[in-house]
């Protein structure tokens, strides 16, 4: 049930962009499914800690092309709206700060800042709602339309007939790692990313926050996402934290270097040790930490980089590393992930050749794959997921998305299989929702 909405059945239609707070006891979650039908845009993002947001339609936005000068811009002018702090904008940005003129891609920009006309925050367990108005809007047409949801849902229906190509095919992906290890060692690149989408096909259309509470059970240790426009959603699971600041301090928590889990504990134990000593996987984490402190530096004081661990996920495991310090002029969360995007986990090393020979081998468009989802406050603080473990869903239709690095050593049979691992909890999860 959604909390009481006196207070805002009696405001009064506002003159300006106005905000109001109401308390409560509400899933998010729940929220963005029961919305899912009749709001042309719901966003939800839940944090590694358990907060979660969802975004319901629109108040305020800002797009732009993902340039440095756009990503300020964007931050300034979210600013200077003078927003109470309790308004969050979410932020999405594409892969290529040019963006995309693919069909598939074509609701979501190359970079946007976007107010929900109501946003659900919950935090350990305390729920509030805020409602922003625009000038002039009647508050009465707000509360209809919260009042006409429905937070049971019914169960999804699992689809009967799936379909599954994948682009590129597992043979030409084998050689497009062939071709990127050439490069690597004719000394054009030390590292380069290379994904591969699968499109799946099923009688049902799967329901996508269904999608997104199945993930988000079983991927705890994930930051979970999605946001719809009109018809088409882009979903996720990521393990991955672009960027964070908060009270002026700076965060970002790279992976590179991946391995299955083990069918039992002793397995499993043994996996890790194996990744935590191979050379591969080592040179490939090394690259990634080198880069990112390298363009964090100008705006971070006194950079802080911890030893790689490992970290276990539903279906892989990886190597981390935990990158902190406090930011030196007042830089947001845009700034810092400007700074640091594209890393060498979703690119590679120089980025301009990597972004090149990208385009080249892969073959598609990645749009919002490999950029970026999360929120940000007026003040700059904010949290940026690396969009990855990720689909994009439209009527009876997913593309999944899922990338390797490679390196000097690395095999094209072996990276082939990484990508099946990593397509598992969506391929699962869309066969049954």
């Amino acid at each position: 049930m959604l909390p009481d909405l006196d207070a805002l059945a009696s405001a009064a239609i506002p003159t300006s962009l106005t905000s109001l707070v109401i308390s409560g006891s509400v899933d998010p979650l729940a929220v963005a499914r029961a919305a899912n039908g009749d709001w042309a845009e719901v966003s939800y993002f839940r944090s590694i800690g358990g907060e979660e947001l969802v975004g319901l339609g629109r108040a305020w936005s800002t797009s732009g092309k993902g340039g440095k000068s756009s990503f300020a811009a964007a931050a300034s002018e979210f600013e200077a709206q003078g927003f109470a702090r309790d308004v969050r904008a979410l932020v999405g940005f594409a892969f290529q700060a040019t963006g995309t003129d693919s069909e598939e891609w074509s609701s979501f920009p190359p970079l946007e800042l976007v107010v929900p006309q109501v946003l659900v925050r919950r935090v350990d367990g305390e729920a509030t709602i805020v409602v922003t108005l625009q000038a002039g809007q009647d508050p009465a047409e707000v509360l209809w339309k919260l009042r006409q949801l429905s937070l049971s849902g019914d169960a999804p229906r699992a689809p009967s007939e799936i379909r599954v190509e994948s682009s590129p095919t597992a043979s030409e992906y084998r050689d497009s790692v062939a071709e990127g290890v050439a490069a690597i060692e004719s000394g054009q690149l030390t590292k380069l990313v290379l994904a591969r989408r699968l499109k799946i096909s099923t009688d049902v259309a799967p329901d996508p926050f269904a999608v997104m509470a199945a993930l988000g059970e079983e991927q705890p240790g994930c930051y979970l996402y999605g946001w719809k426009r009109g018809e088409a959603t882009f979903v996720g699971a990521s393990p991955e934290l672009l960027a964070e600041r908060a009270d002026g301090w700076a965060r970002s928590i790279p992976l590179a270097g991946t391995a299955p889990r083990g069918r039992n504990d002793g397995a499993d134990v043994q996996i890790a040790a194996e990744l935590l000593s191979s050379a591969k996987d080592q040179h490939e984490h090394r690259v990634m930490i080198d880069d990112i402190t390298e363009r964090l530096a100008p705006l971070v004081n006194g950079l802080t980089i911890s030893q790689p661990t490992v970290e276990k996920f539903r279906y892989v495991q990886h190597l981390v590393s935990r990158i902190t310090g406090p930011v030196r002029n007042g830089e947001t969360v845009l700034d810092l992930a400007h700074a640091i995007h594209p890393t060498p986990a979703v690119g590679g090393v120089p980025h301009d050749v990597a972004r090149s020979q990208i385009e080249d081998l892969e073959g598609f468009d990645r749009g919002w794959y490999a950029g970026a989802v999360g929120w940000m406050e007026p003040n700059g603080d904010g949290q940026l997921a690396v969009a990855i473990r990720c689909a994009l869903l439209q009527g009876r239709e997913a593309i999944l998305y899922a990338g390797n690095g490679i390196v000097r050593d690395s095999d094209p049979e072996l990276e082939l299989q990484e990508t099946r691992w990593k397509f598992r909890a969506l391929l699962r999860h869309l066969g049954e929702a």
